[in-house]
């Protein structure tokens, strides 16, 4: 991207309402100096503004001019402790630049929290970063690695060569993960899931598979296959069973192409992350044309398959009765609740 397209981009936002600006990637900090740029340039126009980095690049010099120019929150993107085969993201390479970059925060008042990516090869990881995260008192997010539809995806053929997609053989130990941390959740480790969010995982990473659960049972293993593993999957949070008898994700409200959009980098834009290769034409920064009745069809297929937490907490904030009950809350307790919290109802 051009210092012209950021700067019109961020004009473009600004003339629609939007005061929330992300600089993902990739690693948006391969170009320090662009990103202090247009950093600076959105903080002087009101922008709330969130860098996505692993952190490697984030050195210290970086940290206090991009916290100088105004950045809100540093997401540290870390899928292991140390370095291990397809997890390059890891703590112990960019541990120098996260402890200066922990030790300015109250400096500046920016915000920093860990991004996690559940992966068959990083559970003890996780574990790990977590609690990481809780002596240092920072937030955390967590996502599954998405495993390929793989009975449908007849072109995939990478799914075993691969250590990080989940396996059916896997689930057990997921499952025992995510308990944890719906565990850690209530004794008040701040995490931007939600628990019920949480406990949709369960669900989302069975579904994701493309298996049957009445073959394959609820741990993928054949034990106790038939009708268990569907009634279970039935009475997961999040899940609801269709007209024609299949069971999916229920409608979560998503906003992308409404309140949230992304911006390519040669200026074209679209509805939502997962959609950045996507060909269809939503227009550009001089003249987008994201179509309600589009977006709409489009999410009945999408919203069923999407785990996006970001996306997913957008649309849960868009309903009156939750904003009026979060503020009610707030004042109740005199706005000190201080740290980062996820949604509940």
């Amino acid at each position: 991207m051009t210092e012209d397209v950021a700067r019109r981009s961020i004009d473009w936002l600004h003339d629609h309402g939007c005061r929330v600006l992300a600089l993902m990637g990739g690693e948006p900090l391969l170009r320090p100096q662009f990103a202090h740029k247009v950093v600076d340039y959105a903080a002087r126009k009101g922008f709330w503004i969130y860098i996505g980095t692993n952190g490697r690049l984030l050195r210290p010099e970086v940290t206090d001019r991009l916290a100088d120019a105004g950045a809100a929150v540093f997401n540290f993107a870390l899928d292991a402790w140390d370095e291990k085969p397809g997890l390059p993201k890891a703590l112990v390479p960019a541990q120098k630049n996260l402890e200066y970059l922990i030790g300015k925060q109250y400096a500046y008042g920016y915000m920093v929290f860990f991004n996690m990516n559940i992966c068959r090869n990083n559970l003890d990881d996780i574990r790990r970063l977590t609690e990481y995260a809780r002596e240092h008192r920072l937030a955390t997010d967590y996502h599954l690695n998405e495993t390929p539809m793989i009975e449908q995806d007849g072109h995939f053929r990478h799914l075993h060569e691969n250590p990080t997609y989940i396996l059916p053989e896997d689930w057990r130990s997921v499952d025992e993960l995510v308990d944890w941390l719906v565990e850690k959740n209530r004794a008040g480790y701040q995490m931007v899931n939600s628990i019920p969010r949480l406990q949709e995982m369960k669900a989302f990473m069975r579904m994701s598979s493309g298996l049957d659960l009445r073959r394959v049972g609820w741990y993928g293993d054949g034990v106790g296959a038939g009708e268990d593993g569907d009634s279970l999957l039935e009475r997961m949070p999040g899940i609801v069973r269709g007209e024609d008898g299949s069971l999916n994700f229920t409608d979560w409200n998503c906003r992308g192409g409404q309140n949230n959009v992304i911006i390519r980098t040669d200026g074209t834009v679209g509805p939502c992350f997962p959609m950045y290769s996507a060909t269809y034409d939503w227009g550009n920064i001089e003249s987008s044309k994201f179509d309600s009745g589009q977006l709409q069809t489009m999410k009945k297929t999408c919203q069923k398959h999407c785990f996006s937490t970001l996306n997913h907490n957008l649309g849960y904030c868009y309903n009156d009765g939750r904003v009026i009950k979060w503020l009610w809350k707030q004042m109740r307790s005199g706005f000190r609740g201080g740290g980062v919290r996820s949604f509940e109802d």
